[in-house]
């Protein structure tokens, strides 16, 4: 179980520090590595990890198109849908 404790800003702002090693996996691949990861507490993220892109290996990754949001989306090698970038980004 995994406990956050996060200042009231972060939590005002949408976001949670995790504070720990954070691995992405798509199956057996990794696709990103960071310590520097924070949990969004928006309700339609569901609590999404947000790692910076330069833990991100872009590589692994490949953009299949916007979402009706507008937000690029990345799959994995799987195929399956792993990632968004922000259509303001």
């Amino acid at each position: 179980m995994l406990t956050r404790v996060a200042p009231a800003e972060l939590v005002e702002h949408g976001l949670i520090e995790v504070m720990a090693h954070v691995k992405v996996l798509d199956g057996e691949t990794l696709l990103a590595a960071s310590d520097r990861a924070f949990s969004t507490a928006w309700p339609e993220a569901n609590g999404s990890l947000l790692v910076p892109e330069a833990d991100v290996d872009m590589a692994k990754l490949k953009d299949i198109g916007a979402g009706e949001d507008g937000s690029a989306r990345l799959a994995g090698p799987s195929g399956e849908v792993v990632a968004w970038r922000d259509k303001d980004l």
